[in-house]
């Protein structure tokens, strides 16, 4: 799963944590992992040996991890197989590369943008883009990009959200504590969130209608407490397009409350016994396609 890219702010108020690849793992826990692992395990056959993987917009090696995971269909991890592990984030492929190195994986890890791949055509026999395409521009590119790098009856999986549980509360903590010309700097949900854009994703690409199977997954992320999940969900996706303004300093905890107060609303959210935690419902788009 790739992050946005982290800019520069001006101003940062004291409040906000450090934008980085733990503080993003912080947030959605090991969901992207989860569905990594029902893909592996439920949609597809055993990767061979000698697969060439693509694991593109790779974050922080949530789904390269789960290729090297035991399990029951897959009590050890495919012989020689070699991953190439890419995202445009820096930040994201520095840690990557670290935990590639630190557990001996045969992993390529360079800073590389979705929309244009410098991979030769026909290279890869699985390609898998979790949780990446919702923050693209120009996501035709990428599309045509992962179509072009795959070879013929090579599997192309792409995972986009279909319900994300921080989606209304977060955009109704920006609209009651800005006013209504500032837009967040991550525009997620809406359109993103429907099926027909991951059928219209591959479509771009070139894949025939009828090699494609989109499938919902529900998982669930476990918060021990909720106000400081909050905290971190607002330090990293709570910014505008223009960044962090000293006004959001003055209302932050107001921004924080209310990203709490509308989570606990929802049917999406199940407390813990202690009060302080709880159980978030996501809902994944997992398609699978064929070239």
């Amino acid at each position: 799963m790739a992050a946005a890219q982290w800019p520069e702010s001006p101003f940062i108020p004291k409040q906000a944590q450090p934008k980085s690849a733990e503080l993003f793992e912080s947030i959605i826990g090991n969901t992207s992992e989860v569905v990594a692992q029902h893909i592996l395990s439920n949609r597809l056959p055993p990767i061979p040996a000698n697969a060439v993987i693509h694991d593109n917009g790779c974050g922080t090696l949530q789904v390269t991890s789960e290729l090297f995971t035991s399990t029951p269909k897959n009590p050890s991890p495919p012989p020689n197989i070699t991953v190439h592990a890419t995202d445009s984030n820096a930040y994201q492929i520095s840690a990557a590369s670290a935990k590639a190195l630190s557990n001996n994986w045969p992993v390529q890890a360079v800073v590389m943008k979705a929309q244009d791949l410098t991979f030769p055509s026909d290279f890869f026999t699985h390609s898998f883009t979790n949780f990446v395409i919702m923050g693209l521009d120009n996501r035709h590119l990428a599309a045509q990009q992962l179509y072009r790098t795959l070879k013929p009856d090579g599997t192309a999986v792409v995972v986009t959200w279909a319900f994300m549980p921080h989606d209304i509360p977060l955009k109704k903590a920006h609209l009651a504590t800005r006013s209504e010309d500032k837009k967040l700097r991550i525009q997620w949900g809406d359109d993103l969130l429907l099926k027909s854009t991951l059928s219209d994703f591959y479509k771009e690409g070139g894949f025939e209608e009828e090699k494609v199977d989109i499938k919902s997954f529900e998982l669930w992320h476990e918060v021990k407490d909720l106000k400081a999940w909050a905290e971190g969900l607002w330090s990293f996706l709570g910014d505008t397009e223009e960044g962090w303004s000293q006004e959001d300093e003055e209302r932050w905890e107001g921004a924080v409350n209310i990203v709490v107060e509308e989570v606990e609303k929802e049917d999406a959210y199940v407390r813990n016994e202690d009060g302080k935690g709880g159980k978030l419902r996501f809902v994944a788009h997992v398609g699978l396609a064929t070239k």
